[in-house]
């Protein structure tokens, strides 16, 4: 469900952000989903869920991360966006989960389920069928009639 969210958020976003500046964009998402987040945090954990909010070893993890993955993933994937297709877009956000699932088992040692394996095979069966189609999809964008004797194919 969440890479379908992300799917539908992208397109929306190439459609209807082309004319905004990545900057101002990037910095009023994160504002926005740092307020959500707060709230949501204070709504169900109660305000003592920030209380090592200004531990030094706190920090020192945000900004590595906020410098690696916020900062230089956003910005390729920004990037990314504006050039890609939406069937593309799709297929990028449908690999969400396979990291997920590795990096889940690499960093905090959980061991995939069954129902987690069975999901990352339909995942990935959606993955190829997706490939196959925009393969498909791009031969028949060359119309036969643009090839001509030395293999050029036309503009």
């Amino acid at each position: 469900m969440a890479a379908v969210l992300l799917s539908v958020a992208s397109i929306v976003n190439k459609k209807y952000l082309r004319g905004v500046p990545l900057g101002i964009f990037s910095v009023y998402r994160t504002f926005l989903g740092t307020v959500i987040f707060f709230l949501l945090a204070n709504i169900l954990y109660g305000p003592h869920h920030f209380a090592e909010a200004f531990s030094p070893f706190l920090w020192v993890w945000m900004l590595i991360y906020a410098t690696i993955i916020v900062v230089i993933g956003q910005s390729f994937w920004f990037r990314g966006l504006m050039d890609a297709t939406p069937s593309e877009v799709t297929l990028a956000n449908s690999f969400s989960p396979i990291p997920a699932i590795i990096f889940a088992y690499l960093l905090l040692g959980e061991v995939p389920t069954s129902s987690q394996y069975r999901a990352l095979t339909l995942v990935l069966l959606g993955v190829i069928l997706s490939f196959l189609g925009s393969l498909q999809q791009r031969r028949n964008l060359v119309a036969p009639e643009m090839i001509t004797g030395n293999g050029f194919r036309g503009l």
